[in-house]
């Protein structure tokens, strides 16, 4: 007998990973509460696995993959199980938290709504999927020429927003947003490299982390974040995704690569004392394996038991106290995002400053931050209706991810590089940053895109098409040339 048809095929997999996942879910809220805080990570982990049955029947395993839905799941579930294990085994740095953790009520609710709420975003992908044809990887021919001008404006962004820093004073914000621009160039870089299949680009690449991880130590989680969107590009590029030795090898060295980077970059954020360059931190790898505390300080570098306990406390606190319910504000805010606070004292608060306040008011007036994950920002508005904004939301960026897909593997990506600075920034806003934190990612990214980098591709290709035409031939070339900015 033949294998089903697809349509056919599909449907029995959703019915059984959906059918699997409702019983595991059901048996959630009957288990007890202390057996379900001991064994939280093999809940997420089986929750976790129940989904990959999605990702082996995919006729485009590359989109599914790095969808936000998959991605955020992932993320969602991959760091409950991290922290899970870490505070049911005491592997914790503060006691506090790990006592706040055996005092929380309502686990088992909280965890009933943070799964539904990964069913949900899982469902909005599929919804988005449908109508959205299957596009094919477009491979150019193994040189850099055509992409020249590309790699010069990747370049200058890249190296002037390393040394000019853009502040947020001007909307009521701290810090520096030219991580933006910066970034913008990086995946300006990567794009090109990645269409021009250019044999060498894999250097390339790694010269690009290793700058990112000497210049960003302070935040690994950007060089982290660059390093997924290469790996999405690259993976976008292949016909199948089917394992092989040589890609399994590839994933063994990324993630090794991603460890090390992980551990210089903790040092150089001044473990033991360290003072040196970034490039010294390397000689103290084996004083950082060789700690007492080892496993529990490694675990706080994955950052998953610092979200798995921020996340779970930030329900604790509306379930004991429905007063502190923002109703929407907390999402409302990304609206705003271009009106500075001097101008409208009482524009709405971000759910990092509501969250931190509540948590440690005294870190909080120090100027300290801290951040619940998005799921936790849409109970902390609606409750548990929460779940209901996570469809219509993932449902929009899965719908800007599958455009910005198709246009990278179609050819005509330059216009849209702003979408993948989102989706590169996109598990910051399920980390915690909350919606306005990531919609000034997006907005600043769509003024790079059409304040520097159009108006610089348009000079540098038009300059580029008459350099190529004798003299005489120049004037007529540029009515045609001027309509042709991308190439």
């Amino acid at each position: 007998m033949g294998n089903p048809p697809g349509s056919l095929r599909d449907m029995r997999v959703a019915l059984a990973v959906f059918g699997a996942q409702a019983a595991l879910i059901y048996g959630v809220l009957l288990v007890p509460q202390d057996f379900l805080k001991a064994h939280t990570h093999v809940v997420y982990l089986a929750h976790y696995l129940l989904f990959l049955p999605f990702l082996f029947n995919a006729r485009d395993r590359a989109a599914f993959l790095f969808s936000p839905s998959f991605l955020v799941v992932s993320y969602v579930c991959l760091s409950f199980t991290i922290g899970g294990f870490a505070f049911a085994n005491g592997y914790v740095l503060f006691p506090k938290n790990l006592g706040d953790f055996r005092r929380w009520e309502h686990y088992n609710f909280a965890t009933f709504y943070f799964m539904m709420c990964n069913m949900c975003a899982i469902f909005a992908y599929f919804l988005a999927r449908r109508g959205w044809p299957v596009s094919c990887p477009h491979h150019a021919e193994s040189s850099l020429q055509p992409y020249i001008p590309q790699l010069v404006i990747g370049g200058i962004l890249l190296g002037v927003f390393s040394v000019v820093r853009v502040g947020l004073s001007f909307l009521g914000g701290t810090g520096s947003i030219s991580v933006v621009p910066r970034t913008f160039g990086a995946l300006v870089i990567c794009v090109a490299l990645v269409k021009s299949r250019w044999r060498y680009r894999f250097l390339i690449y790694a010269a690009l982390l290793l700058l990112f991880a000497a210049s960003q130590y302070g935040n690994r989680r950007i060089v982290l974040l660059l390093g997924l969107s290469v790996l999405f590009m690259e993976a976008a590029h292949l016909q199948d995704l089917r394992l092989s030795f040589r890609r399994v090898l590839t994933c063994v060295v990324v993630l090794a690569l991603a460890v090390v980077l992980q551990m210089t970059m903790t040092i150089a954020r001044g473990f033991d004392g360290f003072k040196g360059s970034y490039w010294q931190t390397f000689t103290k790898i084996e004083s950082f394996v060789g700690l007492k505390n080892v496993v529990a300080y490694s675990l706080k570098q994955t950052e998953g038991p610092t979200t798995f306990f921020h996340s779970y406390n930030g329900l604790n606190y509306v379930l004991n106290d429905p007063s502190l319910l923002c109703y929407g504000s907390t999402l409302a805010k990304v609206m705003f995002i271009a009106v500075p606070r001097p101008v409208w004292p009482n524009k709405p608060k971000g759910m990092v400053d509501i969250y931190t306040s509540r948590w440690d008011p005294a870190f909080r007036n120090r100027g300290g931050s801290t951040g619940i994950n998005l799921y936790a920002e849409y109970f902390w508005n609606f409750h548990v209706l929460g779940i209901l904004c996570v469809a219509p939301i993932f449902y929009v960026l899965n719908r800007c991810f599958f455009f910005y897909l198709a246009r990278l593997r179609a050819g005509n990506v330059w216009p849209f590089i702003y979408l993948g600075v989102g989706y590169n920034f996109l598990l910051l806003y399920a980390r915690g940053h909350g919606l306005d934190g990531f919609g000034v990612y997006v907005v600043f990214g769509l003024l790079v895109q059409w304040i520097l980098f159009n108006p610089l591709l348009s000079m540098l290709s038009i300059r580029r098409r008459m350099n190529a035409y004798p003299r005489e031939d120049r004037a007529s070339s540029i009515v045609c040339d001027a309509s042709v900015v991308y190439e």
